[in-house]
């Protein structure tokens, strides 16, 4: 069984909010902010995670790459 396409898309737009939060980081950004968005962009890993053991579990779907596989 292969990703359904919706779930993909909603994998890829999660990276997509990760690369965001930390490319919001320059040289003018606080320690707070930089906290604030370092916690997010870990929360958003946290929800991919979360998408990924779903469907493994439920559908046996493996979505982490093979060349990744120990």
């Amino acid at each position: 069984m292969t990703i359904p396409n919706h779930v993909f898309k909603c994998i890829q737009k999660a990276r997509g909010c990760q690369s965001f939060y930390v490319n919001c980081i320059d040289s003018n950004t606080s320690s707070e902010e930089i906290e604030l968005l370092q916690g997010l962009a870990l929360d958003t890993t946290k929800q991919i995670i979360k998408i990924k053991e779903f469907y493994k579990e439920k559908n046996g779907i493996d979505l982490v790459p093979y060349h990744l596989h120990k």
